[in-house]
């Protein structure tokens, strides 16, 4: 939590007026009058002293006033200091904590499950759009890999990598297997090929069936042969886009930048454009810790060449990543005039959250 409104550039006066016009614009969505924030700043000055202030500000490049009349609102200068140096957090009551966990640990859930559940809790938590994005299991490495039989000729393949995530792939065979032989084709294949990434491993197995084809065991070369249908199976190898959960979608309605329905559709229209979603939040899976990013909406439209006509509220993005590695993202995406003081502890905690479970599961596999 900051206690201190203090910043080299702003005096303390300064800083306790644009933390107050930062506030009450988040919870108005309108130009901050002096006299309301004379009302319900703790400086206790009269209007016309922090319409002064306000006008440094102003000078200052954190405020600007849209009508001559009009009160004032933070620009993405204003909201970044605000984040950095003079929000004061609202942390998760213990309640939500609990509730969250109890969601998120639910017993036999399937990991996609859990990541679909946890943009679905980070949307209602915040009001806004929750997104997470599932870690990558082709840099992943092989901790584990078992068959069971799932019917005739088919064959239930379950891998477990040293992240935590599981897979479960069903394979159809020529011919049938007992239990006891595909035991022994999973100590087999757990001998030769733990350890290595997912990507390799394919590659791996068509080299060992090619280079020692005639010198082969039936035990190994049939569980070289289930290895092979298991992992060659989109999306196990990613040949496609990272798993990308997205959820509160309507949240948008919400919220008064968007009142505009031209605004709302480019809005919507980016938020479909996964590429370009993938693009901010691989950049999160390289910072450790979380991170706010600004002007997000510019980013996403000039990565597709739209820079002209794009909405003029601008938009924000809230992101921490999860897990070890690979790693994942927890997001939240909406207007600059999000409640970061509430936004940043919900997804911290739930990333948080989801690196335990990670990390429980593979403790446990």
């Amino acid at each position: 939590m900051v206690n201190d409104f203090r910043h080299k550039t702003l005096n303390s006066r300064q800083s306790v007026i644009l933390a107050t016009v930062v506030e009450e614009y988040i919870a108005t969505a309108g130009p901050v009058a002096s006299g309301t924030v004379a009302a319900t700043s703790s400086l206790k000055l009269s209007p016309a002293s922090v319409r002064a202030v306000m006008a440094e500000l102003t000078e200052l490049g954190y405020l600007e006033q849209p009508h001559t009349s009009a009160g004032r609102v933070p620009t993405d200068k204003a909201f970044r200091l605000y984040v950095n140096s003079l929000m004061r957090i609202k942390p998760l009551s213990e309640a939500d904590r609990r509730r969250i966990q109890a969601s998120l640990a639910g017993k036999n859930q399937e990991i996609s499950d859990t990541l679909r559940r946890a943009s679905a809790i980070v949307s209602e938590q915040c009001h806004q759009v929750g997104m997470v994005l599932a870690p990558s299991t082709h840099n992943a490495c092989l901790r584990s890999i078992g068959f069971a039989s799932g019917g005739e000729n088919l064959v239930v393949a379950m891998l477990a990598f040293d992240s935590g995530l599981t897979e479960t792939r069903v394979v159809y065979t020529q011919e049938r297997f007992n239990a006891d032989e595909l035991i022994r084709f999973s100590n087999y294949l757990n001998e030769h090929f733990m350890g290595l990434p997912v990507g390799a491993i394919r590659i791996a197995i068509l080299q060992e069936l090619v280079g020692a084809k005639n010198h082969l065991e039936q035990v190994a070369a049939n569980a070289l042969g289930l290895a092979c249908l298991a992992v060659e199976q989109r999306p196990f190898l990613d040949a496609g886009d990272p798993t990308l959960f997205v959820d509160g979608t309507a949240n948008i309605l919400d919220h008064a930048e968007f009142a505009d329905l031209k605004k709302m559709r480019e809005l919507l229209l980016l938020l479909e454009e996964r590429s370009r979603l993938l693009d901010l939040l691989d950049n999160t899976m390289r910072e450790d810790t979380l991170k706010v990013t600004f002007g997000a909406m510019d980013q996403l439209a000039m990565a597709s060449g739209e820079s002209e006509n794009r909405p003029v509220a601008g938009l924000s993005m809230v992101s921490a990543p999860y897990g070890g590695n690979p790693r994942g993202v927890v997001s939240v995406i909406g207007p600059t005039r999000m409640d970061y003081a509430k936004v940043l502890p919900v997804v911290d905690f739930i990333a948080k959250t989801l690196t335990g479970l990670l990390h429980s599961r593979f403790q446990n596999s």
